[in-house]
C-alpha cells in the first residue's frame, strides 16, 4: 500500500525561504519602492500621495509583495486562488490605514496605520 504525499515546507522554513530571497534580490539591487503617504490638507493628499509616480511605486510594491505571497502559498502547499480574491483586498485595506496614518493631523497624535 503506498500513499502519495506532496512536498510542501512548514511555515517557519518558507519564511526562512522568502527572507533570504528577498535579502539576495536587495543585495543584487532589486528592491520594492517606497511611496509616500505623509500629507497635511486635500491639495497635498492629491499632489503627493495620488502622484502617478507614487501610485506607480506603490503599485510595484504591490506586485512585489503579491509574488512574495504566490511563492509562499506555492510552498506552503495552499490554495493560490483564494490567494488572488484575498490579498488584493487586504492590500487595498491597508494603503487606506497608511494614507489615513500619513495625515500630519493623525501623526500629531501618535495614531499609526495599526491602530486602524
Amino acid at each position: 500500500m503506498t500513499s502519495s504525499r506532496s512536498f510542501t515546507f512548514t511555515e517557519d522554513w518558507v519564511v526562512v525561504i522568502l527572507g533570504i530571497a528577498t535579502i539576495f534580490l536587495a543585495l543584487s539591487g532589486i528592491v520594492a519602492p517606497v511611496p509616500s503617504f505623509s500629507w497635511s490638507n486635500s491639495a497635498e493628499l492629491v499632489a503627493t500621495v495620488f502622484d502617478p509616480t507614487n501610485l506607480m511605486k506603490l503599485f510595484e510594491q504591490f506586485i512585489f509583495v503579491f509574488v512574495t505571497a504566490i511563492l509562499g502559498a506555492f510552498l506552503l502547499g495552499k490554495s493560490v486562488r483564494q490567494l488572488f480574491v484575498v490579498f488584493p483586498v487586504v492590500f487595498i485595506l491597508t494603503v487606506f490605514a497608511l494614507v489615513l496614518a500619513g495625515n500630519a493631523t493623525v501623526k500629531e497624535y501618535n495614531l499609526e496605520a495599526v491602530i486602524f
